[in-house]
């Protein structure tokens, strides 16, 4: 029987606070090494200590089978309905259904099944691509016809051992239309993929009903990193209304990086870890980009190497590049006007940032403000429903005592209401919020 062991997002738990880490689990060899790849891609930190283990969790939340233990890590968003969670999720992954459930879902985020509300959103997904109908393209294939049909492949016939005799049959080249398209076996490989994170029979049942329907006309695959790339790169303006299966497929491979072996094969989706991280990170970039305020533009990733320069590089080293998450310029200007970092990080009263975010904040300032002190901004998620009111703001002033050469802010985004807001399609509140969020 597996043991049960549930923990929260950035938390440090020991034999000391859990009597079940007191033990001595038998790791398998695949359990090893899924753990180092735990461990490597910072996602989760299992370390065995004298007296049982201690584990450290991140920004990841999901479930973790390692053999006769399971860690449920818990999303700190969990106290949010299922329904509440899913519109935040579609909406920061793009998914222009933005699927909303008006009741309670059968999904308890408590116990860490991150992954089946991943998989009932991909039903519903699938269910809008079927009613719109499946992309089909004309594919050629080679066949032996009693009646010429298409082009005559000559090659073929002069390779066939009895050429030159009397033959029933010629190879024709034949173009037929049909769904085996790179896009529609990528569907059909999320489907399979997803039916192992499906906890409940009912979603369980939908994932294998509409798998079914997809594979009379199209070729079963598994789910691997190659299969995507091959996907996206056949996207096209006719094939938009998959973009997104594209980002849930993107998400359940990255979501089983801890079971993916060096072939990039998926061996395994029972373990599944989602980075709250960059959700939420997408999230306010798509706020600012749909509801912020007409005079800004928003851009995401921005990257700048002109800030460093080596003045000796006998290694051929590239210059570090700064790459802060959101930058908002001013459309007039074409200047940045302020920066944004989204920290899915526990900050409040009690609990600042660490310095090295602080560090890195006002390094982005001190890069992008030039001569004019330019804003940085750390949002993080709160529960609260109130607006985001009175918070901290830190000035550098390095060497002057007259003027402050960087800033540092905070801005709380308040995650129920604005799962409510989205909802409701509440636009007012949207747009006040991400006024307020890019207003010095």
């Amino acid at each position: 029987m597996s043991e049960v062991v549930s923990l929260r997002e950035w938390q440090t738990v020991g034999p000391a606070e859990n009597a079940s880490l007191s033990k001595r689990y038998p790791f398998s060899a695949h359990d090893r090494e899924v753990i180092a790849n735990l461990a490597y891609s910072r996602r989760l930190e299992v370390l065995e200590v004298r007296d049982g283990l201690r584990i450290t969790t991140t920004s990841f939340v999901g479930v973790v089978h390692l053999g006769s233990l399971t860690l449920q890590i818990r999303p700190k968003l969990a106290e949010l309905s299922p329904g509440a969670m899913a519109t935040i999720l579609c909406y920061a992954l793009g998914l222009e259904s933005a699927y909303r459930w008006n009741r309670e879902a059968a999904v308890c985020l408590e116990a860490g099944e991150f992954g089946g509300l991943l998989a009932r959103i991909l039903v519903e997904e699938v269910d809008l691509l079927l009613r719109a109908g499946l992309q089909r393209d004309y594919q050629a294939r080679a066949v032996w016809r009693q009646s010429p049909r298409g082009r005559l492949d000559l090659p073929e016939l002069a390779r066939h051992p009895s050429r030159g005799g009397p033959l029933l049959a010629i190879p024709c080249c034949v173009s037929e239309r049909g769904a085996d398209i790179a896009l529609n076996r990528l569907v059909l490989a999320a489907l399979d993929a997803a039916s192992a994170l499906a906890a409940d029979p009912d979603t369980a049942f939908q994932l294998q009903s509409r798998s079914a329907l997809l594979i009379d006309g199209c070729r079963q695959m598994p789910l691997t990193r190659s299969l995507w790339e091959e996907a996206a790169a056949a996207m096209g303006r006719r094939s938009e209304r998959y973009q997104s299966i594209l980002q849930l497929a993107d998400l359940l491979l990255n979501g089983a990086g801890a079971s993916v072996g060096d072939s990039g094969r998926i061996v395994s989706l029972s373990s599944f870890l989602v980075d709250m991280n960059l959700v939420f990170e997408r999230l306010v970039s798509r706020l600012l980009s749909d509801f912020g305020p007409h005079g800004a533009r928003v851009e995401t990733q921005v990257s700048r190497t002109r800030s460093f320069r080596w003045s000796e590089n006998p290694h051929g080293w590239q210059r570090p590049r700064l790459r802060p998450d959101i930058v908002v310029y001013d459309r007039a200007t074409n200047q940045p006007n302020m920066i944004l970092d989204a920290k899915y990080k526990p900050i409040s009263a009690v609990r600042r940032p660490p310095p090295e975010d602080l560090y890195q904040l006002t390094l982005y300032s001190l890069s992008f403000g030039g001569r004019a002190t330019i804003t940085t901004r750390i949002v993080y998620p709160t529960l609260s429903d109130r607006s985001n009111g009175s918070q901290p703001r830190l000035e550098f002033y390095g060497a002057s005592r007259s003027r402050s050469m960087a800033s540092v802010g905070f801005f709380g985004l308040p995650m129920l209401r604005v799962a409510k807001a989205l909802h409701r399609n509440d636009s007012a509140y949207l747009r006040q919020l991400a006024f307020a969020l890019t207003s010095q």
